[in-house]
């Protein structure tokens, strides 16, 4: 588990020398990072899915997440992808909702 960790880490905003951030927009990131709790580092470098599909809409309870891979996706299934907080300087949203071209449509 700890090689996947460090590869997403490597990977991350903070770390990561694009031209889409300034050095000072980077080094916001790193402290962001720097500061973020265990569960939410967790979250950011292995992102949760949540399979949207199996959640009973009587209840309030949300479903647990399942694994970030390929077999566990299904071309009906619709999942809520949360990767974590995302610093307030940033364009990018913090959770993503794809949906399948056939997942049923419910109204």
């Amino acid at each position: 588990v700890f090689p996947v960790y460090m590869n997403s880490l490597l990977k991350t905003s903070a770390l990561v020398g694009s031209t889409e951030l300034s050095t000072d927009d980077r080094a916001f990131h790193r402290f962001f990072v720097n500061s973020m709790g265990v569960e939410e580092t967790q979250v950011l470098l292995y992102p949760r899915l949540i399979p949207l599909h199996s959640m009973d809409v009587s209840s309030e309870a949300i479903p647990a997440p399942v694994r970030c891979s390929e077999e566990r996706l299904n071309e009906s299934g619709m999942f809520l992808l949360e990767n974590g907080p995302v610093p307030p300087t940033s364009s990018r949203t913090s959770s993503m909702c794809p949906l399948s071209a056939t997942c049923p449509q419910k109204g």
